[in-house]
């Protein structure tokens, strides 16, 4: 996966963060064959990428080979799950420390994303058994993205921005193009994210945001959640205060 961090100024950086052949193996697998794609073709939200006769770019080491790369299709799309979501912020301002944020349901919603794009590269349906095999059906592949905004929503709409307006065609397959994305924390911020990711024809989907403003379809055409909007939790919490305590 790929990790944009800030830095104690608050400017983004990027590292690669490689699993290996561990838990995150087919992500980590399949995000090292896009990166080592330098022609690749941009069709409607995916990227598409020709393999040579081995199934894989020619500049991928044999070394990265522990899923059977031979056996996929001579293309393969790739869709690009970008998350913005805070990871830190800075509790004295912006040229203060660093502190990690860790509000419930920020980490758990990325590690459900990364192992979701996991089990769906390599077919793997031990927790959703419709999966199982999904890999030799469908020719589409996963890869991701975590940028951390801070807890900014100048960030959080900047950095949604900046991806919008890469080109993996112009770049040579350097710039990841967005097949979706994944956010943000607070319905504030998801509520500026995602008309702009709406406008720009990308779903986006929040883990935690829960704000009945998001329901308006007019406004937010393409986003979902994972969670139930404060209309559905309201109701079910006055009866429990009221009939268990």
């Amino acid at each position: 996966m790929t990790v944009n961090d800030r830095g104690s100024e608050g400017e983004a950086s990027t590292a690669e963060v490689g699993a290996g052949d561990g838990v995150l193996g087919a992500l980590s697998y399949y995000e090292s064959l896009r990166s080592s794609a330098e022609y690749v073709n941009r069709t409607n939200s995916v990227d598409v990428v020709t393999f040579d006769v081995d199934g894989r770019p020619s500049s991928l080491s044999s070394s990265s080979s522990s899923y059977n790369a031979s056996s996929d299709p001579d293309t393969l799309a790739f869709c690009h799950l970008v998350t913005v979501m805070p990871l830190s912020f800075f509790p004295k301002g912006p040229t203060g420390p660093r502190a990690p944020f860790t509000f419930i349901g920020i980490l758990e919603g990325m590690f459900a994303l990364l192992l979701a794009a996991t089990h769906l590269n390599s077919g793997d349906g031990r927790i959703v058994k419709e999966v199982e095999g999904l890999n030799e059906r469908c020719d589409v592949r996963f890869t991701t993205e975590l940028i951390d905004n801070a807890l900014s929503e100048y960030n959080a709409v900047k950095d949604t921005i900046d991806v919008l307006e890469r080109s993996s065609e112009r770049s040579m397959g350097r710039e990841w193009e967005p097949c979706a994305f994944v956010g943000n924390g607070r319905s504030a911020v998801t509520t500026a994210t995602s008309i702009i990711t709406g406008i720009y024809g990308y779903p986006q989907f929040s883990p935690i945001s829960t704000s009945t403003m998001l329901d308006d379809k007019q406004q937010y055409k393409l986003f979902g959640r994972h969670i139930t909007s404060d209309e559905g939790t309201a109701v079910p919490a006055i009866m429990y205060l009221s009939e268990r305590l």
